[in-house]
């Protein structure tokens, strides 16, 4: 005992103390044996027996051994949904699904018998039992027909068998390719440089067919890169560290004695677009300029986003767009004139950004071009007395230049009009044609001349004293 003075001695109970004896049964049992219900499973129980008769109760019987209850252990039930799942000429496999009632012990293995057409059922795996619920039946006689059953083992025993309802004649099953590729890679597989590409297919086929990887006209190999697997029904591919050559078609062929099949998978391999091609200056005027650019031969696999456009003036680059920009040209307004200006262009895309192309230092200021004239005229031009002929030029020049006509060395009064009345001229007369312009600083060279033309009177009137025609050009 313990108080807030301390603990007393300890006291011994002279006799051990022993539980009550417990009756299980409330009446008489007039037989030689008793069901003892109520008890729980687990524990250990002992038992002893009293007589009773009309002056009361005998001793007791000495103590049974201890007891311990449990449930009762039979056999298993038969195996579940037993089948055939695939078989050949030397082969079957066989498949079920364990018994719902294990006979209250785990079930240590199935045994699988075959009978021959005609014959015995003889036991299959003679030595051990099958652990798994498959089990592959080898050394059929191909053209035999068989019949198989399946039963489960515990410790008490064999349980019931259970059938297979269909025979099966051992030959081999003709199946041509079938391919199915993965969710993953039905079409299209796209990836970013460095990463892996995987490519997997399910290939169905009986005999198992021959299976091949091209690439265009290239037959794809095991290498230090490329991993081809083949455990059917799975196939797969697989390149390590991708690179953008690696973008293209890939197709996947299986074939076998009964036919073959194909499929094809495009590869996209994402990467950061090339550089712009062929940055040029078009124009420039005294306060704007244009430039101009090819698009890289490679668009890094994805389509061209962005073009980025920067110039400067000093030491810093400045962007001269806010908007996306997706043509190959640039008009850059708001110069000042005698400035020089850098210029360069860039491309993106969902990879990254290319490199920068820089174009080489840009003088803004009016551009001055010497005259240039294209007067081409095919055949001869035949103009009746009286009538106008029109004579056109290409022509060119910075700034807009100054026009001249002459015929027969002489030059017209107004040199600045594209069109110009030639008269004076005689019937009967031939005549040719050229054209000189004329700007601020020089003169072209003359144009080439034109072909011979004729003047005639229109038949069946009265000549005409003033003869003209008109003479245009185009600037």
């Amino acid at each position: 005992a313990v108080n807030a003075a301390g603990e007393s001695e300890p006291a011994n109970i002279p006799e051990p103390v022993r539980a009550q004896d417990r009756f299980v049964n409330k009446t008489p049992c007039k037989d030689l044996r008793f069901r003892v219900l109520g008890l729980f499973e687990g524990n250990d129980y002992e038992f002893r027996v009293f007589a009773e008769n009309i002056a009361g109760f005998s001793g007791p019987s000495p103590v049974s051994d201890p007891a311990k209850p449990c449930r009762p252990i039979t056999v298993p039930g038969p195996p579940v949904n037993p089948k055939v799942k695939d078989y050949s000429c030397t082969y079957a496999d066989l498949v079920w699904i364990k018994p719902t009632r294990d006979g209250g012990s785990p079930v240590l293995g199935y045994v699988v018998e075959w009978q021959k057409a005609g014959g015995e059922w003889e036991k299959v795996n003679k030595d051990d039992l099958i652990k798994q619920c498959a089990y592959r039946v080898k050394g059929l006689t191909e053209g035999t027909e068989y019949r198989f059953r399946v039963r489960a083992v515990n410790m008490i025993g064999d349980g019931e068998t259970r059938e297979i309802p269909e025979s099966v004649i051992a030959q081999d099953i003709i199946i041509p390719p079938e391919i199915e590729m993965d969710v993953t890679c039905r079409t299209n597989v796209t990836v970013r440089v460095g990463h892996n590409i995987n490519i997997t297919g399910y290939v169905k086929a009986r005999p198992d067919p021959e299976i091949t990887w091209t690439k265009g006209e290239a037959l794809l190999e095991r290498d230090k890169r490329t991993t081809l697997t083949n455990n059917f029904p799975v196939v797969h591919m697989r390149i390590k560290e991708a690179t953008r050559s690696d973008h293209g078609k890939y197709v996947l062929k299986a074939v076998n004695d009964s036919g073959e099949a194909s499929a094809t998978i495009t590869v996209n391999v994402l990467d950061r677009p090339g550089h712009c091609k062929n940055l040029t200056l078009t124009y420039v005027t005294k306060n704007a300029c244009m430039v101009n650019w090819d698009a890289p031969e490679d668009n890094g696999g994805t389509e061209i986003t962005n073009y980025i456009k920067k110039g400067k003036d000093s030491e810093d680059w400045e962007s001269l767009h806010e908007n996306v920009l997706k043509d190959t040209f640039f008009m850059v307004d708001k110069c000042i004139e005698n400035q020089l200006y850098q210029f360069r262009v860039q491309s993106t895309n969902d990879g990254g950004e290319s490199d920068w192309v820089k174009l080489t230092d840009v003088l803004v200021k009016e551009e001055i071009q010497k005259p240039v004239l294209d007067l081409k005229f095919v055949g001869t031009t035949v103009v009746k007395a009286g009538e106008s002929v029109r004579l056109e030029a290409a022509l060119r020049g910075k700034p807009q230049p100054e026009v001249k006509w002459v015929k027969d060395k002489a030059t017209g009064d107004n040199p600045r009009i594209s069109e110009y009345i030639v008269t004076g001229l005689e019937e009967g007369a031939q005549y040719k044609f050229r054209i000189i312009a004329k700007t601020a600083i020089n003169i072209s060279l003359p144009s080439e001349e034109s072909d011979v033309i004729p003047v005639i009177a229109e038949h069946g009137k009265d000549m005409i004293t003033t003869k003209q025609f008109y003479l245009i050009y185009c600037l």
